[in-house]
């Protein structure tokens, strides 16, 4: 097999799938009734031969469990607020799909690389335990940008019993190490960076510093286990695959963790703590 080759095919599938969900939001836009509906069924149709191409993708590498993962597994949908049902399914199908292959790029080049790279959620570490009780429905309207970034951090710290915080410095490398965080039982230690409303817009590489600088200093955390990205609003693609490329090559562990907490997840977060999310929002 050529891992190159088909980590390549798979990430401008991944990008093509962003393009895609642009256009979804785009399509939502749309006040014409008739173009909307033009519109809308040349995304059904762009979406289905996105689709077979990324499964024709996978079954040329033999890639039959990856290929499993991508047809069989379920989509999560949520309400859109004022999306049509239409629109509003093609945008989590294709999200999901997405998020797919970009699993699956990163565990090919994670085997390639003699590293054992795994992505996690908040709902994977055990500090966070609380937080299956929240679902993402329970956190509307708290999504994008609306929390303070020292507002986040403090709620971070409390949950894992980390009583240090970092000063802030321009030379930083990460604005928390700790030692504190909990996966599976066992203590590993963890690099974070965090990302409040002072950034409006959803995190691209572009929010991180100068090209992205932010992401390789945390990478090169040489002591973190456990590589996170907290930000109140969406994380672009582009940022996940710069720091997975990055830890990749500066880790010393064989085993390494990344996990990104957006702003669903974040709001996950404060709500099960029992804060005030009107409060928080507010400050």
């Amino acid at each position: 097999m050529g891992y190159q080759d088909v980590t390549v095919l798979i990430i401008n599938q991944c990008r093509a799938a962003s393009l895609l969900l642009s256009k979804l939001d785009k399509t939502n836009k749309e006040k014409d009734p008739s173009t909307k509906k033009h519109m809308t069924d040349k995304l059904k149709e762009s979406i289905n031969e996105w689709a077979e191409k990324s499964t024709e993708i996978l079954e040329e590498y033999e890639l039959i469990i990856e290929l499993e993962r991508f047809s069989s597994r379920q989509v999560n949908m949520m309400s859109k607020d004022g999306w049509s049902q239409a629109l509003n399914n093609y945008w989590f199908f294709l999200k999901n799909r997405r998020d797919i292959l970009l699993e699956i790029a990163q565990s090919i080049e994670s085997k390639k690389s003699g590293i054992e790279l795994i992505n996690i959620t908040l709902d994977d570490i055990d500090n966070f335990s609380a937080i299956h009780s929240v679902k993402p429905e329970d956190v509307t309207g708290y999504t994008n940008s609306v929390f303070l970034e020292d507002d986040v951090e403090e709620c971070f710290l409390e949950a894992i019993g980390e009583p240090y915080k970092e000063a802030d410095s321009g030379s930083e490398t990460r604005d928390l190490f700790t030692d504190k965080l909990l996966i599976n039982g066992k203590r590993v230690s963890a690099a974070v960076m965090f990302k409040g409303r002072g950034v409006k817009s959803p995190l691209s590489i572009n929010k991180c510093g100068s090209k992205g600088n932010q992401l390789l200093k945390l990478a090169k955390n040489n002591a973190a286990e456990c590589f996170i990205v907290q930000h109140v609003n969406k994380i672009e693609p582009d940022v996940k695959e710069m720091l997975i490329d990055s830890v990749l090559t500066n880790t010393r562990f064989t085993k390494v963790y990344v996990c990104f907490i957006d702003g669903v997840d974040t709001a996950r977060l404060l709500k099960s703590m029992g804060k005030d999310l009107e409060e928080f929002k507010n400050r």
